[in-house]
């Protein structure tokens, strides 16, 4: 579904199933503690504030096979409602998370983030569960990703209850050199969504700076070259899009920028 991504920019999709198949052994007794069963009786869902379950939107994102497990009981008991693919209608992203409560980085994940969803970990489910209840989102908030990035889903959230700009509101975007059609296609859909430009033309040489245009460039090597090469490919990538920049006043950027900024819900402070 996504193209494998740096590593400190992955947005790699559901785990693999020798990595299910290890986390599923040792989730069984959680999951059993909040057991329900088709003849268990439907409740009448509200939540601390009297909403309605009806508002609700799921959406589940690199979830384990034992936790999917957990989100059908709710979705049996509760009858909310589930989106499969990302939507703007989504209200809550529900993903896995690992030992140190981080999260993979996935589509689903980061659009959340931008549009100020909730992104919570399955404790929520659990504790819906056994509560009969909708409970308060904040404490099941997921606050940092499998990167170190934190903090990211309540800023989006912050951002968005306060109707400040969008994250790269203002801001011009043009993709240089090579990329993964699908793959670049994910980062423009991220950047449009966060309120940025998609610029299809190279920026025209300018008189003054123009710190709100950036080129991006892609870290990611294709898979199959040689990897004595990879750094001589890499410096050549940075060092033509530092030229391009150079004579637009535009700022040279990465791929891995744009997914740490999006993630921390915060434009990132770019290496030289």
């Amino acid at each position: 579904m996504l193209c494998p991504l740096h590593a400190s920019s992955k947005l790699p999709c559901e785990m693999s199933v020798s990595e299910r198949k290890r986390n599923r052994a040792g989730e069984m007794k959680s999951m059993q503690e909040s057991t329900v069963t088709a003849d268990s009786p439907k409740i009448d869902w509200k939540g601390d504030s009297n909403r309605s379950i009806d508002k609700i939107v799921l959406c589940y994102s690199a979830i384990t096979d034992c936790d999917k497990d957990i989100v059908s009981q709710f979705k049996m008991l509760s009858g909310v409602k589930e989106s499969k693919k990302w939507s703007s209608s989504v209200t809550h992203v529900i993903a896995s998370v690992d030992e140190n409560e981080a999260c993979r980085r996935t589509l689903k994940i980061l659009m959340g983030i931008l549009e100020g969803k909730w992104i919570l970990s399955v404790k929520w489910i659990k504790a819906c569960i056994d509560a009969k209840r909708l409970v308060d989102e904040e404490k099941y908030e997921i606050t940092v990703d499998i990167h170190g990035i934190k903090d990211g889903p309540r800023l989006g959230r912050v951002r968005v209850l306060n109707k400040e700009p969008k994250l790269f509101h203002g801001l011009e975007f043009y993709f240089f050199g090579e990329f993964a059609t699908t793959y670049k296609r994910y980062l423009q859909d991220l950047i449009t969504a966060g309120g940025g430009i998609i610029l299809h033309r190279k920026p025209f040489v300018a008189d003054q700076s123009r710190p709100s245009t950036f080129i991006i460039y892609n870290l990611e090597l294709p898979v199959k070259h040689d990897p004595s090469q990879k750094d001589m490919l890499l410096n050549k990538r940075i060092s033509e899009a530092n030229a391009l920049a150079n004579s637009t006043g535009a700022v040279a950027a990465s791929n891995t920028w744009i997914i740490n900024s999006v993630a921390a819900c915060q434009l990132q402070i770019i290496e030289e």
